[in-house]
This record gives structure tokens, sequence and C-alpha cells, in this order.
């Protein structure tokens, strides 16, 4: 089948230029299951046309794009027959709002790769959607969920990202950090995926942390530096270190076959995954900044947010890469419906005392499948009608909470 995929353009006046991970996996797949695969990313792309005229259109949509997400799929069907496909976290957890839009016709839940390809593997043949797992779709003017699709176990067997199918790359994707530093020819990668803890304010698809081989993970380093000249790349994993030996077995691999670049741990560490021999591997091996979630500065509050680190962890962390010679960032968030003003002043005072080469503070923000969505819909209400609010990090309060420690406003002058 002819498949265009969609990366919507952001609203936000700067943003990191990398590739849409999960749509480049995706068409990866479907490349492999023989279809012809078109993808558009309007992030780098945002003056280009959609070209319609295809079988599916599948469109990505995180929380902050899904409105824009939403136009795409109105246009498609104003242009074309394609069935129209959403997929991505919003989807994933809202899914019962996708599908009330009359130009949506599938929602992909979770991860998408297999349940793309045997969806449109499906739709080729005319056949049957009720035992495609992982969709949700509309029959008969109700709204159908299939049971989901289990997580992918081993991540080795998947295709290393279509890169070729992304107009100007890798020329055009050179900025992990824009504010930060110059332009190089950069990419990113996955090493694992998921995450075991349950933050409040965190938005997952699955707790289990699987993760690719070593050997995985460092043949696709050499293609990305040997096919594509990539001279920078950024680690995107939630918590790519939490299998420390294998952490450390990655960085020695990369030294050993002499594939050292500059490397940056965007996705950022836990705290409670790093020690002095792996702050040293990972400086040998090229990483010049990694980021930890600090999240907060009271330990009261890291329980309650259900981080399970201490603030001791966090000390130690920052102080053994400094040690290494790598540069940290700290991300620090404000608002927490237990949080107050006292607690915020000690997130102040303490991202202050660990003196990162960075610190990124931001309101807290409710979003779609974390427990803080649910508590806000069940003991709250938000302060905005518009889900492109989302992610804008604007200092502002987009929901309080009955009961809540603090008021929005005692939040956005804190932040201030």
């Amino acid at each position: 089948m002819r498949i265009l995929l969609i990366n919507p353009k952001p609203r936000i006046w700067v943003t990191p230029d990398y590739i849409p991970l999960g749509i480049a996996y995706i068409a990866a797949c479907l490349e492999e299951a023989g279809h012809d695969v078109r993808v558009l990313d309007m992030h780098a792309w945002p003056d280009a046309k959609p070209d319609f005229n295809v079988d599916i259109v599948g469109i990505s949509a995180n929380t902050p794009l899904v409105e824009e997400a939403w136009r795409i799929a109105k246009r498609s069907k104003e242009e074309s027959d394609a069935v129209t496909v959403m997929g991505g976290y919003h989807p994933t957890f809202m899914t019962e709002e996708v599908l009330s839009k009359p130009y949506v016709d599938i929602v992909v839940r979770f991860e998408g790769e297999l349940t793309m390809v045997e969806l449109a593997d499906r739709l080729e043949k005319g056949g049957d959607l009720g035992d495609v797992k992982g969709i949700s779709y509309k029959r008969d003017g109700k709204i159908v969920h299939n049971p989901d699709r289990p997580p992918v176990k081993d991540l080795d067997s998947l295709p290393f990202p279509a890169y070729h199918l992304f107009k100007g790359f890798p020329d055009r994707y050179s900025a992990i950090h824009p504010l930060l530093e110059p332009r190089r020819r950069s990419a990113t990668i996955i090493t694992s995926r998921g995450c075991s803890w349950g933050c409040l304010f965190c938005s997952k698809y699955w707790r289990a942390w699987r993760p690719r081989t070593p050997e995985n993970v460092v043949e696709e380093w050499r293609w990305l530096i040997e096919r594509w000249g990539i001279e920078r790349i950024g680690i995107m994993d939630d918590c790519w270190s939490l299998g420390i030996k294998r952490a450390k077995e990655i960085m020695r691999l990369i030294i050993e076959e002499g594939l050292a670049i500059p490397w940056d741990g965007v996705g950022g560490m836990r705290v409670d995954t790093i020690d002095r021999e792996l702050a040293q591997l990972m400086r040998k091996s090229g990483c010049y900044r990694v980021a930890f979630g600090v999240e907060h500065g009271n330990q009261k509050a890291l329980d309650m947010l259900g981080k399970g680190i201490t603030l001791e962890q966090v000390e130690r962390a920052f102080k053994l890469t400094k040690e290494a010679g790598i540069e940290t960032i700290g991300f620090f968030v404000l608002g927490m419906p237990y949080e107050t003003r006292e607690m915020m002043m000690d997130t102040i005072r303490f991202a202050v005392k660990l003196d990162p080469d960075y610190a990124q503070f931001t309101i807290v923000e409710a979003l779609p499948g974390s427990p803080l969505f649910e508590q806000v819909r069940k003991h709250g209400r938000f302060l905005t009608s518009s889900w492109s609010d989302f992610g804008f990090y604007e200092g502002k309060m987009l929901f309080e909470v009955e009961g809540s420690a603090a008021s929005p406003r005692d939040v956005e002058e804190m932040f201030r």
C-alpha cells in the first residue's frame, strides 16, 4: 500500500532538530513488509504541502500537537479517500476523544511498529479489522477497541530507523540543543524502552524496561557514523543506564571500536544509575553533556512524586559527572499539588547548591496518561480548553486541584 506518515509542525519558537524516531521505526517496518512509504516531517519542513494521494495517511501526535494533527486529518479527508490513522501518546490515552472526530478512522495505541504493519496488510487485502491487536476504530457508528498488543520484547529484531525517507537528512537535522551548541550533523538513538518507575507527572506506554543488546546498539552507532556521516549523537531513552553493567559494555564497545564521537544524554539519566566507572567510560566514549531528572530539592516531595531517589544520590551523581569532565543539566519541576511554597524554595536552593552547567525549571503539566492527569480530572479542573497550550513552558499553571498546598498564582510567582 501507499502510505504517508506525517509528523505535525510544532508551534514552539525553538525546538530540537532531530528525527521523530517513532515514525522512523514504523516507516522502516512498513518498508520491510513491502509497502510504499513516504514521510513528511513538518517539523523540519513546516511549509510543505502533504500529498494525500495515498491509501493510508498516518499522523503522529503528542498532546501539544494533537490539534494540528486533527487539522491535517481533516484536510486529508477533504482532498482524498485515504484511511486516516493516528498514533502516539495522545491518541493512545485519549482514544475516544480522537476517534470522535469524523476525519479520524483508526487509532493505533501504544507502540506502533507491528500494529501498523498488520493494519496495512489487512487493509490491503480488504480483510476484517476485528483481530488486529492494538487498534481502535469505528464500526456502524460505534467505537471498537481491540485488545492491546504486547510491547515488542526483542528490540534487536526491529530494523534501524528509516532515515533515508526524511528529506534533508542528515544536514537538516543538526541541533540537539539549539540554544546551547553550534549546528553539526546530528542524530538520536534509543537503546532501550520503558521505565520501571511511576512518577506522578509521567505519561508512558509500559513500565517494563526493555534493553537492546550492547552489540545491536553499537552496530547502529557505527551505521550512523559511517553511513550517514553523523558527527554528534543524542541518547533519547528514559533510562538508558538502568542496567549499569550493560551501559558500561556499550561504552567499552564504542571506545574499543573507535566510534567515540561527541554524544549527549539528552533523554536524561536517573541519578541512581551512575557510578564513577560509568562516568569515566562515558567521557572516554565521547559524552560531553548529560541531563539528570532531579525534579525536587525536598526529600518529602521526591517521595510523594514516586521518583524513587534520594537527594544524596542526586548530589553524588552530579559530583561524579563533573569529576569526569562532563557538563550537567538539571531538570526541576514546580507546581505539584502537594508542594508548598517552602518545598518549592527548597528546590530552588538545591539547584543552586548542585550548580549544574544548565538548569531547566518547568511548571508541571498534567498530561493524558499520567496519574496527575487523572487526579486533576477527579479532584480539580484544567485552566485551559486547548491541548495546544501544553508543552510550551511559558510559566503558566494549566490546572488546579482541590486542596493543593499552593495556588496557581503562588506557583507562577515561584517560577518567575
